[in-house]
């Protein structure tokens, strides 16, 4: 019986202890992502915070971009929407998983091949993993270098999740 009763004490000990270390090494990781494209009838930027993704736009429900054709933005700070979701525990994994599988952190700092008097809009994401930081920019006009694999990935992920997790009715957008 004492025997029995030492293996239940340790199993259930062991039990907790399993499970605080898993919570524990889960809370100690900071993942800060940064996706941010602009340009005149344009404003995306998506952003993870550990797990609470932000997600700011331009809704132009006044269509002032139809005609546009200044060349600066036709949207103002006081226009642009934000809306907020919590990612699942998986989803940010899955984020993490994409960021190191990737090689994300290796890439180099700005793609494009814009020369100093060139025109392009930038593509930028800034990625800090723990203790490791990344801010790529990659360059937008006519005859551009192709965007790397691991930038598109990401973007394209961002991308996904926003459109899996908030809802687009015509002018407005709800979150789901």
């Amino acid at each position: 019986m004492k025997r029995y009763l030492l293996f239940c004490y340790l199993t259930f000990f062991g039990f907790i202890i399993f499970n605080f270390a898993c919570f524990t090494h889960a809370s100690k990781i900071n993942l800060y992502i940064n996706y941010h494209y602009s340009a005149e009838t344009i404003y995306t930027n998506i952003r993870v915070n550990n797990s609470i993704l932000f997600y700011t736009y331009f809704d132009d429900v006044d269509n002032k971009s139809e005609n546009w054709l200044k060349q600066y933005p036709v949207w103002t700070k006081n226009e642009l929407v934000t809306k907020k979701v919590v990612l699942t525990e998986k989803e940010c994994f899955d984020l993490i998983e994409l960021i190191e599988k990737s090689n994300f952190l290796n890439l180099r700092n700005s793609y494009g091949g814009a020369k100093s008097y060139q025109r392009y809009y930038p593509h930028t994401i800034s990625v800090k993993l723990n203790k490791n930081e990344k801010k790529v920019t990659c360059q937008s006009f006519p005859g551009a270098f192709p965007t790397p694999k691991a930038f598109n990935k990401l973007k394209n992920k961002l991308l996904q999740l926003v459109d899996s997790k908030i809802e687009y009715n015509q002018k407005s957008i709800k979150v789901k």
